[in-house]
Formats: C-alpha cells, structure tokens, sequence
C-alpha cells in the first residue's frame, strides 16, 4: 500500500481534522489510523473473529481439513481467475506475481493454491509453475494451514488476504482491494523484492484494522441493518421501496 507516516509530532486531533476534511470520493480509499484506536476492544474482536475463522477452518469456500504439512516461512500465493478483470484492472498479475515470487523466494518454498472455483484452463496453467525440485508447489490446502506457515502472503485481490491478517501474517497485493490499508500492494512486478521487506519490516497493527474494517466500514447481518443499507443507498441515489422524499446532512442523525 501507498502510505504516509503522518509524523511522531502531530497529534492524534490534528490528524483526525485532516482525515475528516480530505475523506476521498470512494468509500474503499478511506485512510486507516491505528493510533486513535482501543488496543483492548480490538483485541477482544480480533479474538472473536479468529474463533470464528481460524479456529473452525472456516472460509468463503469450503476448506481440506487441517492439518497439511506446509514448511514454516514459506511464500503463499492464493490465486483468482487469470484473466485482466474488465472493470477494475489489476496492477500486476497473476503470473507477473507468481514468475516473480519465485524469482525472489530465495531459499524459502512457494505454495501455489489456486481458487476452489478455478477453472480447467486456468489451473492447468498454474499447475506448469509446479517444480518441486526448486520448491515450488500447487496444494489445496487450508487457507489456515497455509497462513499460518506464511512468512508472506501474496495474492492480487483474493480475501485470503485479509483472512492472513487474522494470523498476523503479512500481505502483499496486485490489485484495488477494500483492505489494502494494512497491506503492501504492488503495482510493478520488479519490485516484489523490496515490497518483501517492507512487509516483513513493518510491525501491522493487524487487531486494530480488522475490528476498524468490520466495525467502522462494514454492516452487520442484523434485523436492524436493512434500514441502515437502504438509507446509504439512497444518499447514492439509488431509492429502494418508497421514497421519504428527504435525508438530513451530517449534522442530524446519523445512520
């Protein structure tokens, strides 16, 4: 990721005022500030969202059973369809990343985990990576298995990203993603070496972002929160059902 360090002498009020005064146009490009943030409540989400995931080997995608044997410090790859996406270009891409990872893995193995809904095509062509005199593999792994093994995680816009963060692990990415806040993202192939050490180097504050991603960005599967998503669709302009004919600025109630 592009980010900035805001400076040790600025403080944290005068770092929230330039947030609030520069929001940017797209919800998904909202600037990440650890530094506000309760460690403590943090904590206690992070813990309930690892019960929930990492300790059930719960995903999107139904997960092999624990227990596979992936070597400590690898490179994970987690692959998505290969072609370009039509409406969201990535920077690099899958095989830009993949030729590139193991160009730079020195001595540590890459795991290639191609998608559950992978097709034929697209599998076959991942599979021709597959070397493992020079350690690189293709497995259907648990997410889990593999993350937790990780010394790095790469993918270009795959979930599992953000599922690496509830192991600590850190994430490179090679595309537009709504969590690349805590994460490196690549936007040149020749420069995984060095997004390698950045990611390696910085110490994520992986607690406080998913709790920020979950709880200040995103809506619960609750009664209550159709209102809410109806509400924010229509300030997009998008009405659905009637029409109150009115919504009240950000100094009213906020929704």
């Amino acid at each position: 990721a592009r980010y900035e360090d805001a400076g040790a002498s600025r403080s944290v009020a005068a770092t929230r005022r330039d947030l609030r005064s520069a929001r940017p146009p797209s919800h998904r490009l909202r600037p990440f500030d650890p530094r506000p943030l309760s460690q403590s409540y943090a904590d206690k989400v992070f813990a309930q969202v690892r019960a929930q995931f990492v300790e059930a080997n719960f995903s999107k995608f139904e997960q092999a059973p624990r227990g596979a044997t992936i070597e400590d410090g690898a490179l994970v790859f987690f692959a998505q369809a290969l072609r370009t996406p039509k409406l969201y270009p990535d920077f690099v891409s899958a095989e830009d990343m993949i030729q590139s990872a193991i160009l730079e893995k020195g001595d540590r193995a890459l795991y290639i985990k191609p998608h559950p809904n992978q097709s034929a095509e697209d599998r076959a062509v991942l599979e021709g990576y597959a070397d493992p005199a020079k350690r690189v593999f293709i497995t259907d792994a648990s997410v889990h298995d593999l993350c937790a093994a990780a010394s790095v995680v790469l993918t270009l816009t795959s979930a599992c990203g953000f599922e690496a963060f509830l192991h600590e692990t850190p994430v490179i990415l090679g595309g537009q993603t709504d969590f690349w806040q805590n994460a490196v993202t690549l936007t040149r192939p020749d420069r995984l070496e060095d997004a390698l050490e950045v990611a390696r180097a910085t110490e994520w504050p992986h607690a406080k972002f998913v709790m920020w991603y979950l709880k200040h960005n995103c809506i619960d599967e609750s009664p209550g929160s159709y209102a809410r998503v109806k509400a924010r669709l229509a300030r997009k302009g998008f009405a659905i059902g009637e029409d109150p004919g009115f919504f009240a600025g950000t100094t009213g109630p906020t929704i």
